[in-house]
This record gives C-alpha cells, structure tokens and sequence, in this order.
C-alpha cells in the first residue's frame, strides 16, 4: 500500500497530464482516446460545468498520476468515468483510494447511484470494482464504446442493490 499521495480536485492545469495518463491506458487495451466525444468530460477536466459533481485528481511528488470524474445525470444518478491511474503508480491503492474519494463525494452530494461503464478486458479495474460492492449490470449500448456496466447503490448499507441489476444509462459517455 502506498501513502504518499494527495487526492484532489482537479484543475484546468492538471488535464495535460489527466489526457497523457487516460490516453496510455486506453491504448493498453486497444482503445483510441476521443476527448472531443466519447471521453469529453475526462477532455473537458477541471472546467466549470453545470453537471460536474466531482473531477479528482491523484497527486504523488507533485506529479498527476491518476483520475476520476463523476457527472450528475437523471434524478439522483451519477456516472463515473475516466478513472485512470498511471501505470508505474498501480498496484499500490492509489486507485482503490481514488475510488473511494469518488464515491464519498458523489455521496455527499445526495447521489442515490452511480454508474460506470468499462471494458472487460480491463481486468484490474472490473476486480476493484467487484471488490468494492459494485454489481454488474446489463451491457451498454454499443454507442458507449464499452462491453460491460457496473452500478453501485450509496443508499444501501453495503453499496448492494437487487434494483441497480439490468438498467442502462442512454447517455453514457465513455469507458472506464
């Protein structure tokens, strides 16, 4: 377990390092970076926007080394994405810390639920996420650029939830 690390918001000067570290990963897994569409709001980091519940950034010696964006969407729902984590800082709770922080200020600000979307193949992430009370749920639209979505449920006691299973979120955005 690392420690030496701050989380933060996120700022207009952080998204050069945010698009670097979300474009690697990306790419890990076959995937091409579109910050203008599918990715926008990772694209649009640290600028002031009407549905921006959260934007993190993961701070070690100064450097950016990770992210998380949670964007409010009908009702008491939210959608986490462009979550990413350099990878020379994996491996050492940063990422698990950084979710963390995402949920609890989702969950300070009356979010009943989120969503994510994310590639399978992604197998570090969808373990985190499973083992952190999120449930899978029914596969996106192929419009979203993903395979897979998971719902996690800040009402419930554990994060479970029998109603977060089978919905679908028609404006998703982009992949975890």
């Amino acid at each position: 377990m690392f420690h030496d690390f701050v989380i933060r918001a996120a700022t207009t000067a952080d998204r050069e390092a945010v698009l670097r570290i979300a474009a690697a990963g990306m790419q890990q897994f076959g995937l091409m970076p579109d910050f203008a569409g599918l990715d926008a709001e990772l694209g649009r980091i640290g600028e002031d926007r009407e549905r921006a519940i959260a934007e993190l950034v993961v701070v070690v010696g100064g450097a950016v080394c990770g992210s998380v964006v949670i964007s409010g969407k009908r009702g008491r729902m939210a959608k986490l994405s462009g979550f990413y984590v350099s990878d020379a800082y994996r491996g050492r709770g940063i990422g698990r810390a950084l979710l963390q922080a995402a949920v609890e200020a989702a969950s300070c600000t009356g979010t009943e639920r989120l969503y994510l979307e994310t590639w399978g193949r992604m197998t570090a992430a969808v373990r985190l996420y499973e083992s952190t009370g999120w449930i899978r749920g029914e596969e996106p639209p192929a419009s979203s650029g993903a395979d897979r979505s998971y719902w996690l449920d800040l009402n419930a006691p554990d994060g479970h939830s029998s109603a977060a299973r089978g919905a679908n979120e028609s404006d998703a955005e982009a992949p975890v």
